[in-house]
């Protein structure tokens, strides 16, 4: 019962750090309670067991992914179906590759007469702590980069990464519901790719995060020169026109004195 509360625990981690990428893309509403569930359900969803010609887990988890981010994030559409498409990769690419690598150590432990109390603890444990591993790597190396991106990229190019993320989703996808046990092993070098593939998309929406702010940084930075050009060239002509009227000034004075005399 220990480890059951325990392997909860560790995976509402894995979901805290889910739930603090995710919004990255779209705000996390306030309310406490929504938080707690928004936590506890990615915890549950990063979790989700996948194996071959799982279509069901699958779909179930990607609308349940959905469904997290229409309740318990707000912000624009767009932006929660990018985290989505975005994000989504990891949870069946991941868990699958890690069903069927843990795999054998269950049946090995169910038909082994011996009981072994370290397999059982490595089972059960390092699962959801690679998990949370995973997610908390992504959350550190992407985080502040996509906020980034979330200010100040167009509609036009959150398309553009919806677009590119949609390929490796699709083809792991694919690759789960139509594999066999005999095609196990390219299936797995193939999860393997698409997620490094992901990572590279999230690389490349650093990138273009960083080029968006540095850009807007260089115009700000030449408006404010051209700003304090001008102003002092306004200085300038400001202290000619003072000159000018005190050398007048100083004319006309002499002029009455003269005439005064």
């Amino acid at each position: 019962m220990i480890s059951v509360y325990l392997s909860i625990i560790i995976s509402f981690i894995g979901g805290y750090y889910m739930g603090q990428l995710l919004s990255s893309f779209v705000s996390l509403r306030p309310n406490r309670l929504l938080r707690f569930l928004v936590y506890f359900s990615l915890g549950l969803l990063s979790n989700t067991v996948i194996f071959n010609r799982d279509i069901v887990n699958i779909t179930y988890a990607y609308i349940a992914l959905c469904l997290v981010l229409l309740i318990g994030y707000r912000g624009p559409l767009l932006h929660k179906f990018s985290a989505s498409v975005i994000l989504y990769l990891f949870v069946p690419a991941f868990n699958y590759m890690l069903y069927y690598l843990w795999f054998p150590g269950w049946i090995h432990l169910r038909t082994s007469p011996i009981h072994n109390n370290f397999l059982v603890i490595w089972l059960t444990f390092s699962r959801p702590l690679l998990i949370v591993l995973l997610w908390y790597g992504i959350y550190r190396l992407f985080y502040q980069r996509i906020q980034t991106l979330r200010v100040y990229a167009s509609t036009r190019i959150w398309i553009l990464l919806d677009i590119i993320s949609f390929g490796p989703l699709l083809l792991s996808g694919y690759i789960i519901v139509t594999t066999s046990d005999k095609m196990q092993p390219y299936s797995m070098f193939i999860m393997a790719v698409s997620i490094l593939t992901e990572i590279g998309i999230l690389y490349l929406v650093a990138y273009m995060a960083e080029s968006m702010r540095l850009t807007i940084e260089n115009k700000n930075l030449k408006v404010q020169q051209e700003y304090y050009h001008e102003l002092e060239q306004n200085q300038l002509q400001i202290r000619k026109l003072r000159h000018d009227m005190n050398n007048h000034l100083g004319i006309i004075g002499e002029y009455v004195n003269y005439i005064g005399n």
